[in-house]
């Protein structure tokens, strides 16, 4: 007898996105969702909300869930590295961000027989704008903009636009693409680094360069954009050997802080969008006053979850 495959919600997700794979699944499969067992949201798309109170009677109640479920629709938060041991049916898990690959190493679930999908592009909107916040904030002087403010001090001054600076996107993934489309709309000249070569760069992009022209590429950039996942092949990509001579803010990442050797060490600005997986960048105070005033973990999920349920 052929029985239906469980899928398990596993984190938040509001009840139109429950109804809408349930009605994509129809017949042929059975979808749990025990909003009770599940953090509380604190805003739209709130995939981690805040732990709930769980007594031994939800405890058990989850656990006898984990046991029978075949997929996850994310991460059990509860007990993430067990998970193969707690869930030993779920041969599948779809995970509700892209950068989760640190995050199964630290666990080990990257040595488990489940298969992981990310949502890869699902914050591409939201990232893209976050940078460009952050490009602006440095190069119309938002810090000075802010002391001035501080002082009640007004004084004309001048600081030199985007238009005509030249941005280097590392990772041309659904991410990288918005930012090269958004920075070039600025005037932007907007290089882009990925590992193949070959075919026609995205759009907004000018120029498409290779790792091993990396190096000399940084002498010719004002603005560094890290998009590319953070495995081991990009890990300190760019360390303090690597400096970025144009400009005043040289260089500023987007995600995956880890790809650079350190903040400190390098001297980045770093304005990132930070995932469980990846780690908070070392930096100066004064950068981080810097990146308080840009709101540090501000990429959000500004609802995203329409990306993954797209009318």
């Amino acid at each position: 007898m052929n029985t239906k495959p469980k899928i398990l919600i596993s984190s938040p997700l509001e009840d139109e996105h429950v109804a809408r794979i349930r009605a994509a699944g129809g017949d042929r499969v059975t979808v749990v969702h025990e909003a009770d067992l599940l953090p509380k949201t604190r805003y739209v798309a709130d995939h981690k909300g805040v732990a709930r109170t769980i007594t031994p009677e939800l405890r058990s109640r989850w656990n006898a869930l984990l046991a029978e479920a075949d997929i996850l629709f994310d991460f059990d938060l509860l007990d993430p590295a067990n998970l193969p041991r707690n869930a030993p049916k779920v041969r599948w898990l779809q995970a509700t961000s892209s950068g989760i690959g640190e995050f199964l190493r630290s666990t080990g679930l990257d040595r488990s027989e489940i298969r992981f999908t990310t949502a890869a592009g699902v914050h591409a909107r939201p990232l893209a704008e976050f940078t460009m916040l952050g490009m602006l904030h440095f190069f119309r002087d938002v810090p000075k903009l802010n002391e001035m403010k501080a002082a009640k001090h007004w004084e004309r001054y001048t600081v030199r636009g985007l238009a005509g600076a030249r941005a280097l996107v590392i990772g041309l993934g659904e991410v990288g693409r918005a930012i090269a489309r958004d920075a070039a709309l600025f005037g932007m000249d907007v290089w882009g680094m990925r590992n193949r070569t070959g075919g026609a760069p995205p759009e907004g992009v000018s120029r498409i360069i290779v790792k091993s022209e990396l190096r000399a590429a940084l002498a010719e950039i004002d603005v560094l954009v890290l998009a590319c996942p953070l495995t081991e092949e990009t890990r300190l990509l760019v360390d303090r050997r690597q400096r970025c001579p144009r400009g005043r803010h040289q260089r500023r990442g987007a995600g995956r802080c880890a790809a650079v050797g350190s903040a400190r060490r390098c001297g980045a600005r770093c304005l990132y969008g930070r995932t469980p997986s990846e780690r908070k960048p070392d930096v100066e105070p004064a950068q981080r006053d810097h990146l308080a005033s840009l709101g540090e973990y501000g990429c959000g999920r500004e609802r995203a979850h329409r990306r993954y349920f797209p009318r």
